[in-house]
């Protein structure tokens, strides 16, 4: 005799494994989270330590120091000269 199980068994057990799928994705999305949090304290320690560096040249270099290459690059238009195209 065949047996058939009811179709509610089946939607259960998409259910259950739909819902495995979800608290798998979501544990990785929050290991991943902790992941990109660690990269930016870093990248936020390493903008300090630049900029404390930038600030000990600057005191000793004077007001004179040239700026920046990006600085530099929109001071024609600031001046209405026309820009280099990069």
């Amino acid at each position: 005799m065949l047996h058939l199980e009811p179709p509610a068994f089946y939607l259960m057990t998409d259910l259950a494994l739909r819902l495995a799928t979800l608290r798998s994705e979501y544990n990785k999305g929050q290991r991943r989270l902790g992941e990109l949090r660690r990269e930016e304290a870093e990248v936020r320690e390493t903008l300090l330590r630049i900029e404390g560096a930038m600030m000990v040249l600057e005191e000793m270099v004077g007001p004179e120091a040239p700026r920046s290459t990006e600085e530099n690059m929109n001071e024609p238009a600031e001046k209405g000269l026309p820009t280099q195209e990069v």
